[in-house]
């Protein structure tokens, strides 16, 4: 019996055939043509800025299933930081974590943040507590901590209202000598919903953020 072929075409100059029966008995020839050179610069950079962020964000995994609410969530992470947390030019490539998304969403996030350092070396978070129009005090506020050196993470979820205008964190004593990076996102009221995530600048080697 006559079986109808389906051609599918994978470049203009054909090289290679390739013969394929699926289970209702259609053959599928593929056509392509490989990559005459797979090997450009700029196949190089993107390979190295993949394998860069994969590295660096490799330990945080776990928390982007949370903060995006998704097993998908390093996608997210991997699609925003191959365009705006890799800096530098091929091929001495760095991260930069200020630019990296931890969390996105169309909750407001919070405004006039500050912060300091206490007495008892946590870190004092305020911020303005001014109430607009469809934007709920009661919004929670999650703080997170990355330490690359140590390769751990914290994550202080809903620990205030965006009502409440202040929180404070106490980071792992063993990460007193380290620099670690810190965020802060919102979930909305009903859990389902969350904003951008705000990065916290660090400010030497005390660990002091400073406003972002």
């Amino acid at each position: 019996m006559f079986q109808p072929i389906a051609i599918e075409y994978y470049a203009k100059n054909y090289v290679k055939l390739k013969d394929k029966v699926l289970k209702d008995g259609t053959n599928i020839i593929k056509v392509y043509r490989p990559a005459s050179n797979p090997n450009t610069e700029k196949q190089q950079a993107q390979r190295l800025k993949f394998g860069l962020i994969n590295k660096e964000i490799s330990y945080m995994r776990e928390l982007f299933k949370i903060t995006f609410n998704s097993t998908g969530g390093v996608n997210k992470v991997i699609s925003s930081a191959m365009h705006n947390a890799i800096v530098g030019t091929f091929p001495n490539f760095s991260f930069d974590y200020t630019q990296l998304t931890l969390a996105t969403g169309s909750v407001h996030p919070i405004n006039e943040i500050n912060v300091q350092l206490s007495e008892h070396a946590s870190v004092k978070f305020t911020w303005s507590t001014y109430e607009f129009i469809g934007i709920s005090p009661l919004d929670t506020v999650n703080i997170v901590l990355a330490n690359p050196i140590k390769r751990l993470t914290v994550l202080e979820k809903a620990i205030a209202t965006r009502g409440d205008g202040q929180c404070e964190v106490a980071p792992p004593k063993e990460w007193e000598e380290d620099a670690f990076h810190c965020w802060i996102y919102l979930t909305s009221e009903n859990n389902k919903r969350t904003s951008n995530s705000q990065y916290i600048n660090l400010r030497g080697n005390n660990n002091i953020p400073t406003q972002s």
